[in-house]
């Protein structure tokens, strides 16, 4: 599993690596908001992990943007952050965010959201895969009762 982790302060950044690297080998640490839509184009992760306060562009931008990308909306994303007032709270959801942990997190608390997050999407991708093959079986019977007889 690929997860991206996107903060603007490195010690955040690294301190959840850690904890995450235990079990996901695979992550990738960007500390400036600017550059995630282009290492998404470069890299299919599944699960982002993202701070809400940064230069440049915060969060909610960043998480709206990839809800808007073809092929990116059904990523997981993870607000992480110490913003707890429940506007901040509710805009993330509203932007398109999965779930909101505060900082600083417990790191168990981030594996088992992140856990609970990596199953749904491989659930759901599980089901359009289905669907996709569902699809396929009945314009084949379709094709198929086109060609046999007619019996009265």
């Amino acid at each position: 599993m690929k997860i991206l982790i996107v903060d603007d302060e490195p010690i955040n950044s690294k301190i959840a690596q850690k904890f995450l690297e235990k079990e996901y080998s695979d992550t990738v640490i960007l500390n400036d908001s600017t550059l995630v839509m282009e290492k998404m184009g470069e890299v299919d992760f599944d699960l982002v992990l993202l701070d809400i306060r940064m230069p440049e562009k915060d969060g909610f931008e960043v998480c709206e943007e990839i809800r808007n990308t073809a092929g990116l909306e059904d990523i997981p994303i993870i607000f992480i952050t110490t913003e707890s007032d429940i506007e901040s709270i509710t805009k993330g959801f509203e932007s398109g965010g999965n779930d909101y942990l505060l900082k600083p997190f417990k790191p168990k608390e981030l594996m088992a959201r992140v856990k609970t997050h990596l199953k749904l999407k491989q659930a759901m991708d599980d089901m359009k895969l289905m669907n996709i093959k569902l699809h396929n079986a009945l314009d084949e019977v379709k094709q198929l009762s086109g060609l046999l007889p007619i019996c009265s």
